[in-house]
């Protein structure tokens, strides 16, 4: 399987609807972005890459919040860890952590699913949000495996700092 990075818009849909929080205190994605390594032999999890500024300096016991095309309830993943695996300091004000994103096994080649990354810091406090456009091709191999070589194409939804704006 082969999962590319495209471009994007950044509607209402994406995060739930959900705008970054009106306070400059409140975390920010710089980037969100597909890891040039991935898992061998697991073609169904995807590692993201993610460069953050918090401020606050709570982040890392937060939350990330994962939407999937217009739906409005998230896979949720603690940042515990996440800063653990990735290096980073509970406390960082800002940084880069990596992430695992796993999909069911029974993606259809040429499926587009739209990402929407949100981060909330130890206090709620919501960041932008940040979309990626995965397009799904699906390699099967002769013994019956499937592959994943994911490669990035485009980014959206840049780091923005007003209200009403996701990036």
């Amino acid at each position: 399987m082969l999962a590319v990075a495209l471009g994007g818009g950044c509607g209402s849909g994406y995060c739930g609807g959900h705008e970054r929080d009106d306070n400059d205190r409140a975390p920010l994605v710089r980037k969100l972005y597909l890891l040039d390594a991935q898992v061998p032999g697991d073609p169904w999890t995807v590692l993201l890459g993610v460069d953050f500024q918090a401020k606050a300096g709570d982040l890392g016991n937060g939350n990330a919040d994962f939407y999937l095309n217009d739906n409005a309830t998230p896979t949720t993943q603690k940042l515990v860890d996440v800063f653990l695996q990735s290096g980073v300091a509970q406390n960082e004000t800002e940084g880069s952590l990596w992430m695992a994103l796993r999909f069911v096994s029974n993606v259809k080649d040429g499926t587009d699913v739209w990402l929407g990354l949100q981060l909330r810091d130890n206090a709620g406090r919501r960041s932008n949000c940040y979309t990626l456009k995965l397009d799904f091709a699906v390699t099967h191999l002769a013994d019956g495996s499937s592959v994943l070589s994911p490669r990035e194409e485009r980014t959206t939804c840049r780091a923005g700092l007003r209200r009403n704006r996701h990036g």
